[in-house]
């Protein structure tokens, strides 16, 4: 349980993957994200955000009139 703790609070200071990989010591970085790393809602939520302000910063000049 403290070594899914650990690299889920790793993962949601730094933001990184890769950090958390190291600091848990997996030669893989699939086990890190597949079985140690959980996101929560608000992680989830902010991913969404990003996501659609992302396409709508694509889409919107689309949608505008010339």
């Amino acid at each position: 349980m403290f070594r899914h703790t650990a690299g889920s609070v790793v993962y949601a200071v730094t933001g990184d993957l890769k950090k958390a990989q190291e600091q848990l010591g997996h030669a893989d970085i699939q086990t890190t994200g597949n079985i140690y790393v959980h996101s929560d809602l608000a992680q989830k939520q902010e991913a969404a955000k990003a996501l659609e302000l992302t396409f709508a910063a694509d889409l919107l000049p689309t949608l505008l009139p010339s």
